[in-house]
């Protein structure tokens, strides 16, 4: 919501109240933003709701973003929007970041996170197992344990 609106607002615990801040914030809401971004928006769902509607124009629901960024492109290049108070990212460096692996360690928290990582992992292969032979069962065919696990 916020980068529709242009401003942000502190998070609130109940929806109410997060409404109420936003309307009583209303008059920072920078109306280029809330344009663009709206009708991006509905250009979006257009595309979504035309290509599930129609198998004739089933193509437009995955071109829709796409379309909708090289217009973003457009509107930013042909139209200056920076200069008219929309923000935009700039100029984006090439190639890779360099890899930083360093903040990862040493890793004081390890001793909580390993435990809660090992439940998840057969949590994980519990479901995927029973999942396989439920299957496995509706489609009458043997299941290899052990290929489930690799």
């Amino acid at each position: 919501v916020k980068y529709i609106l242009g401003f942000s607002v502190p998070r609130q615990d109940r929806l109410h109240d997060q409404a109420r801040t936003y309307i009583e914030n209303f008059h920072n809401l920078k109306w280029q933003e809330f344009i663009m971004g709206t009708v991006f928006l509905a250009l979006l769902t257009v595309f979504k709701e035309v290509g599930k509607r129609s198998k004739r124009f089933r193509w437009l629901r995955p071109i829709g973003p796409l379309t909708v960024c090289i217009l973003g492109l457009i509107a930013v290049y042909a139209g200056h929007v920076d200069v008219r108070g929309i923000k935009v990212v700039g100029a984006i460096k090439k190639g890779l970041p360099t890899p930083t692996i360093s903040w990862w360690l040493p890793m004081p928290e390890i001793n909580k996170l390993f435990p809660t990582a090992i439940v998840v992992m057969l949590v994980d292969l519990l479901e995927s197992t029973s999942i396989a032979r439920a299957l496995a069962r509706k489609n009458k065919y043997e299941l290899v344990a052990n290929q489930e696990i690799v």
